[in-house]
């Protein structure tokens, strides 16, 4: 009995041990303080993290936003409708961004990136300041010009298309006047035909 006792208690001293050598690695999670960005524009939240081995292992990472009344959310494509995306490179290069796809103004706030490893434990970065401004009539200008096409020219696009409707009605109806007068005609030549054959063939 008294060797069995010291058995389980050398398996937990052991466990214990273990426990504390794995979780005695540190590691620290890098935020961007600030980032700014315009309504629409694909905007990337930079986050990083390193740890004293250098290795990354098992682990996974999180986003959350604060709001302004202290509530904190999940970022994810139910939060935002538009779309995020996270960094595929979190084991390889330590990378923990997330990425907005189509920004709003209302997508404004601050955001944490949580990165939790299986060797090290769980830690949160400081937070990053994102502020998404409305695109001015210069740069949505600018963006539908690099897309192939000037609001300046849809007046003129307009106009044309209604001068070739006109023309398309007026050839239209020029084109079925003249099959009229072309049917009469030929109706006019087979009544003149008709009549000339009646009078030849009438006894004089």
């Amino acid at each position: 009995m008294d060797a069995a006792k010291y058995f389980i208690i050398l398996i937990l001293a052991l466990e214990t041990a273990y426990i504390s050598v794995v979780f005695a690695e540190e590691f620290q999670v890098y935020q961007e303080p600030e980032v700014n960005a315009t309504e629409g524009d694909r905007t990337r939240l930079g986050c990083a993290f390193n740890t004293s081995s250098g290795r990354v292992g098992i682990g996974s990472f999180k986003w959350y936003r604060v709001r302004s009344d202290g509530k904190r959310s999940e970022v994810s494509n139910e939060t935002h409708p538009a779309g995020v995306v996270i960094s595929d490179q979190f084991r390889t290069n330590k990378d923990a961004s997330l990425y907005l796809l189509h920004p709003h103004t209302y997508d404004s706030g601050v955001y944490y990136c949580e990165v939790e490893l299986l060797s090290a434990g769980r830690r949160t970065g400081n937070g990053t300041v994102l502020a998404v401004y409305q695109r001015s009539k210069e740069n949505q200008d600018s963006r539908s010009s690099a897309h192939g096409f000037d609001p300046a020219l849809l007046p003129w696009i307009i106009r044309l298309s209604c001068l070739f409707i006109f023309f398309a009605v007026v050839s239209l109806c020029l084109f079925q006047a003249k099959q009229v007068e072309r049917l009469h005609e030929m109706q006019t030549e087979l009544a003149k035909a008709h009549r000339s054959r009646r009078h030849r063939r009438s006894p004089h």
